[in-house]
């Protein structure tokens, strides 16, 4: 029984000098104290806003097999970029070739309008502060000007669009 009572008395002991040690918490916000005829300094007023927005990319492109074109409709709304940024919407490559579903070795090659950059295709970018939905209307896809239809079918092959802030150009 003795030894019950001594374990009581410890546990409850070291729970009473757990009590007197503080918390090593950090401190979110700071004070200062006043006194009468003294002036309060300013004080600093923050707020962090991470980049955010929208962008649409179709999941599906349907060719004109007459024409050989296609109008990328890429588009974005409530961007909120980095200071002196821009939305840039790429592709890896500025020509794609599609392969004949029955046939893969048959192919039909088409290009992408926009610029060539490092190790990139640039499509078009967005810029910030867009409230409203806001199109690169002007994106195509056209056929290159070696590529015959030889062969009746489905062609189609998947591109890989990029999306990233990037530094706005002063033009």
């Amino acid at each position: 029984m003795k030894k019950k009572s001594l374990v009581a008395m410890g546990l409850a002991g070291i729970m009473t000098i757990g009590m007197c040690v503080p918390v090593l918490a950090a401190d979110t916000d700071t004070y200062e104290d006043f006194t009468q005829g003294t002036s309060p300094t300013p004080t600093t007023v923050e707020m962090q806003v991470s980049p955010s927005y929208t962008v649409s990319i179709p999941t599906k492109l349907n060719v004109n097999s007459s024409s050989g074109t296609v109008n990328l409709d890429l588009k974005a709304n409530n961007t909120v970029l980095n200071n002196e940024k821009v939305l840039e919407i790429s592709v890896s490559t500025g020509s794609i070739e599609l392969e004949l579903a029955e046939d893969a070795t048959t192919k039909y090659k088409m290009n992408f309008s926009g610029t060539q950059d490092t190790g990139k295709w640039v499509l078009g970018t967005f810029e910030t502060g867009l409230t409203e939905e806001t199109s690169l209307s002007d994106v195509t896809l056209k056929r290159d000007d070696n590529a015959a239809i030889t062969k009746a079918g489905t062609y189609s092959k998947s591109v890989q669009f990029s999306i990233a802030q990037v530094n706005k150009t002063i033009s």
